[in-house]
């Protein structure tokens, strides 16, 4: 578990960004919704597109993501979808299945290509959130 840790301070610090998803029931695998793919929160734009994307239009990217565990996930997805009351990002075309409490962190390593991990337990998802914490403490 640590050196999965290790690997995703790693990543982070030489990357151009990066996301944190804990998978609710609307994006797991097992949602009967009308919804597909993991939200993302609006603050995390900048890790799915270039710009800022505008309400009022749907814009969508195509990137790949290589995961800690040896997979690949080419041809996903990255999607915000302004159009009517809309204003969400979304990411489809994963090609992974995910359970309700996993955590999801993807780091922007190019323009087009991620570095993903998958925190299957308590106790990876409490050491992430402890690297985090100390990075805003050595910050501050």
């Amino acid at each position: 578990m640590l050196r999965k840790i290790k690997t995703i301070q790693e990543k982070i610090e030489s990357g151009r960004g990066h996301l944190y998803r804990v998978v609710s029931k609307n994006d797991s695998t097992s949602a009967q919704s009308h919804q597909m793919g993991l939200y993302i929160d609006k603050r995390f734009w900048s890790v799915c597109f270039d710009e800022r994307c505008k309400k009022g239009t749907n814009t969508f990217r195509i990137a790949n993501v290589d995961w800690y565990d040896g997979k690949s996930s080419l041809g996903i997805r990255f999607g915000h979808y302004g159009k009517g009351r809309k204003d969400e990002y979304r990411i489809t075309r994963i090609n992974r299945s995910f359970e309700i409490g996993m955590a999801i962190v993807l780091v922007r390593m190019t323009a087009d290509d991620y570095y993903g991990f998958v925190l299957t337990s308590f106790a990876e998802r409490q050491a992430f959130n402890e690297l985090q914490l100390q990075k805003l403490l050595d910050i501050g």
